[in-house]
């Protein structure tokens, strides 16, 4: 029943720049919704049976990557993770580890993970925490595009840090599914 239903056309996730969100019920904020035609989402129904509104949730976020405000819930979600581990040698944290994790598999580095000629070409940008994006002539290579900095260096307040981390980490599939049994299933 689920695949053949048409993400965007039949259900999703309603769009974060609609000014009505706000006044949404928080059901119809954070997991799938009907929709009525493509890009129309309807003004009030809710999927009624829970498997069909997980896998469907699943599914939009899956082929829609995570919104912006979800993607920095997300972060907020791990960041706390990290705090609450603070007693704990560095290198047996949790929340850094998964998210070492995740940037790889997303093709990415985090700064100060990698070594070499890459490292040295990477970290000759007056060490700005932002990492920006602007080399010379504004063009970068691909590694430095996918570097990120590491998640105790993580500002979620910094909008040029989040925009960079996003660019790799916003379809990843794991940190869906850890934003999703960590901030949105409970509420279920």
């Amino acid at each position: 029943h689920l695949a053949s239903r048409i993400h965007r056309v039949h259900y999703g996730l309603l769009d974060e720049g609609a000014a009505s969100l706000a006044q949404e019920p928080r059901a119809r904020q954070f997991f799938a919704v009907p929709f009525v035609g493509k890009d129309a989402p309807s003004d009030s129904s809710q999927f009624s049976h829970p498997d069909v509104l997980v896998g469907l949730t699943w599914l939009s976020f899956r082929l829609g990557g995570l919104r912006r405000g979800d993607f920095d819930r997300a972060l907020a979600c791990l960041s706390k993770l990290e705090r609450s581990e603070a007693d704990m040698p560095a290198r047996l944290r949790y929340a850094p580890r998964l998210y070492k994790a995740w940037v790889a598999e997303a093709n990415g580095y985090v700064r100060g993970g990698i070594e070499g000629d890459l490292q040295d070409e990477l970290s000759s940008d007056g060490g700005s925490l932002a990492l920006s994006n602007a080399g010379a002539g504004g063009k970068t290579s691909d590694s430095s595009a996918r570097l990120v900095p590491p998640l105790e260096w993580l500002d979620i307040r910094d909008e040029v840090q989040m925009a960079k981390v996003a660019s790799v980490l916003r379809k990843s599939p794991f940190l869906m599914e850890f934003y999703l049994h960590e901030d949105v299933f409970p509420q279920l």
